[in-house]
This record gives C-alpha cells, structure tokens and sequence, in this order.
C-alpha cells in the first residue's frame, strides 16, 4: 500500500494497493469508500459531491464503493486516484 501525488491542475493522489494470498476468501471486497451519496459521473465516482475516486471495477453498493478482490495467481493490484 503506498501513495504518490499525482501533478495536474487538482489536488489529486494515487494510491496503489495489492493483496497476496494462496488462498482469497470468497466474497472478498474492498471498501473504497463511504458516503450519503455516491454517484458515478464521467468516469469517476462523486462521493457526497466533493471526494472523487477513479477506479476500475468499483460497485455502487448502498452508501459504499466497493472493488471486488479477486485474486489472480495469487495476487490482485488496485489502484485508486483521490481528486476534490
């Protein structure tokens, strides 16, 4: 898990996230965030019509974004960009 400033006319960042194991759990997500609102517009997703979070493979699911983990050869990378 590490997190690098990303150059632009925002405020952005970009977080990178892997998960290793032999074996993933079932139903294993990733909670990227939470919020009264969520929306997806132009890519992104809006939270609470401030944070936005570009990611691939994130769900609407309630007041939470979620990435499924599904690991691949024992391993699965996420990568997030944080804008506001």
């Amino acid at each position: 898990d590490f997190f690098e400033p990303v150059e632009g006319k925002t405020p952005t960042f970009k977080r990178t996230i892997t998960v290793q194991s032999k074996e993933a759990p079932a139903g294993l997500w990733y909670r990227a965030a939470v919020g009264k609102r969520i929306e997806e517009k132009n890519g992104e997703f809006v939270v609470d019509n401030g944070l936005r979070l570009r990611i691939h493979g994130a769900r609407i699911r309630g007041a939470e974004l979620l990435v499924p983990v599904e690991l691949k050869d024992g391993s699965r990378t996420i990568v997030v960009a944080y804008s506001w």
